[in-house]
């Protein structure tokens, strides 16, 4: 009875031992699922995180082999035409060949090898866009953050483009500009500076506008300086403006100055251009002191000048290059008006920038003058408002621009005649960008020969028209090619429909539309190297020759030599029909 008691007790010690054992493992079994439950959540959080991000993200492993990819990087990678699938667990090379020799196969390279961080950009061809990428070394490879900066990239050489028209135009003009910010510090001077009052571009900027003002003005600038971005209230008219301005030498010089307000980065900054009327204020001078001193001046001046009443319009005065150059005498010019100089056409328009004149000082233009044999010529014009004998009048003097015109005239007409030439020619023509090899423009003749259209011609490269297994060849001429070669040479092109022509090219390089381009003449000869290749595949001497073709190929001219032994033929022709060229 005892052993059965005993029994009992170790059966239930050993259940209840079973009971914790059990519990236990359940225990795990709930501690394990949490973690798993936590890690995959950690998991989503990660990759919740690498999608939202605005660069693409790529991981590869040790082998090369793509781990991961967010959703913007797949986005990126899929205009290459693989969809996620043929993406993930590749070989990143194979995926994406035409990287290899590039910028991005030897970063990423070094990021791998030397286990640093590296930063770069990259233009990206098969994708036609800018990337800048970061790489950093993992312990299971590599993780890749990139950016499309095609836009920053377009936007920057578009800001380069305006910088260098603005300063072609700043540095081309004859007034002082420049450009000061709320403090009155100079931000910016162009080259005219200099002439006006001494100092180089280099000296002033940084300084403050005061050097430039003779010191008992400088008080009343900083007050209307100041006054101004408190209150945005002009106090005086800021176009031509005259007052006093301060050489280098510490001569004070007349000036003319109108006054632009531009706000950049939400600043308030100003834009003055100057013009020294140095020269008007002598003559101004001079017809008040003495009519003597205005007839010297005015009647011996090599450029054309008259004086006319501002009301009449009538002649007043005239120099001699204007009766010289008009062909009137002074009694002829003293009994006309303003308006007998001009074509009928003209007089409405005269009239009214007459009327909008009203009590300005002085007004410039651009017109047509009729000289007394009936020729017609181009004039600017620069007007001034004097007082003469008591009248109020204009001092007009006159730059003949007719031969400016007529150049502008002619280089207009020439473009229009490059134009022609090129849609018209009837060999086949086209221009590429020298750095992306796309082409820019193709002329009729081209579209008709070579089977595609003008717009798909215009999203395409000159690697695309080009047998693949020359593309070697073309990358090597590209590469080494002067760019004052005129000679392209001759080389086989892809039609649309898959057919071959052999083409004999000549170019030159060109700026076109703000590319940096080359225009090519493809003249097709393939007639004449088929002709040679039947010749050298139909001949049958004694002693088998080689037949020589030569073809230029750029500057220099290579050999192509066309074997017609008769085993070398018959192979070939096996082949393709064509004979060999080695």
């Amino acid at each position: 009875m005892e052993d059965k008691t005993k029994s009992r007790e170790e059966l239930l010690e050993a259940l209840k031992q079973l009971e914790e054992r059990l519990l236990r493992l359940e225990q795990t079994k709930h501690k394990h699922e949490r973690a798993r439950a936590k890690l995959e959540k950690s998991h989503e959080r990660v990759r919740i995180i690498l999608d939202s991000i605005t660069d693409g993200f790529l991981a590869v492993d040790k082998k090369w082999r793509i781990t991961y990819l967010n959703r913007l990087a797949l986005k990126q990678l899929e205009r290459s035409g693989l969809p996620k699938e043929k993406l993930i667990g590749k070989n990143l090379w194979q995926v994406f060949p035409e990287a290899v020799q590039t910028a991005f196969y030897k970063e990423y390279n070094k990021a791998m090898s030397e286990q640093t961080t590296v930063f770069f950009e990259e233009f990206y061809p098969p994708l036609d866009g800018w990337f800048e990428c970061h790489v950093y070394p993992t312990a299971d490879g590599l993780a890749i953050y990139f950016r499309d900066v095609t836009k920053r990239k377009q936007m920057a050489e578009a800001l380069l483009e305006s910088e260098i028209r603005y300063r072609t135009l700043t540095e081309s003009v004859s007034d002082a500009i420049i450009s000061i910010d709320e403090e009155s510090t100079i931000l910016f001077a162009n080259e005219a500076i200099k002439e006006i009052f001494g100092y180089t571009p280099g000296e002033i900027i940084g300084q403050s506008l005061t050097l430039l003002i003779p010191e008992h003005l400088r008080p009343k600038h900083r007050k209307a300086l100041q006054d101004y971005v408190r209150t945005g209230l002009k106090r005086m008219n800021w176009n031509g403006v005259e007052m006093p301005g301060l050489h280098k030498n510490g001569v004070m010089i007349p000036l003319e100055i109108s006054f632009r307000e531009v706000v950049q980065r939400g600043k308030i900054n100003f834009i003055s251009i100057i013009r020294d009327i140095s020269t008007r204020k002598r003559v101004e001078e001079a017809l008040r002191k003495s009519e003597e001193s205005f007839r010297h001046l005015f009647l011996k001046n090599p450029t054309p000048m008259w004086v006319f009443d501002a009301t009449t319009l009538k002649f007043l005065e005239v120099n001699q290059a204007t009766i010289d150059r008009y062909g009137y005498s002074r009694e002829e010019f003293l009994k006309m008006r303003a308006t007998d100089i001009r074509p009928k056409e003209d007089i409405p328009r005269y009239l009214d920038t007459l009327d909008s004149v009203g009590q300005r000082l002085s007004f410039e233009g651009q017109w047509r003058h009729r000289l007394k044999n009936g020729e017609m010529i181009d004039v600017e014009i620069s007007a001034q408002r004097l007082e003469f004998d008591g009248r109020d009048v204009f001092l007009v003097a006159i730059q003949d621009v007719t031969r400016r015109k007529h150049e502008e005239k002619i280089l207009r007409d020439s473009e229009a005649r490059y134009r022609l030439f090129f849609e018209a020619n009837p060999e086949p023509m086209f221009v590429y960008d020298l750095r992306t090899l796309q082409f820019l423009a193709v002329n009729n003749a081209m579209v008709i020969r070579y089977g595609y259209s003008r717009e798909e011609f215009l999203a395409m490269t000159i690697r695309e028209i080009r047998p693949p297994e020359d593309l070697p060849k073309l990358e090597e001429y590209l590469r080494t090619i002067p760019e004052e070669a005129a000679h392209a040479g001759v080389w086989r092109h892809c039609k649309k429909d898959g057919s071959i022509l052999w083409v004999d090219t000549t170019g030159e390089v060109v700026e076109f539309e703000g590319h940096r381009a080359r225009l090519i003449i493809a003249k097709e000869v393939t007639e004449l190297v088929n002709a040679n290749l039947n010749s050298a595949a139909t001949a049958k001497p004694k002693t088998p020759p080689d037949i020589i073709c030569v073809v230029s190929i750029g500057s220099e001219k290579e050999r192509v030599r066309v074997t017609d032994r008769a085993d070398s033929l018959q192979s070939d022709q096996k082949n393709n029909g064509k004979p060999h060229i080695q």
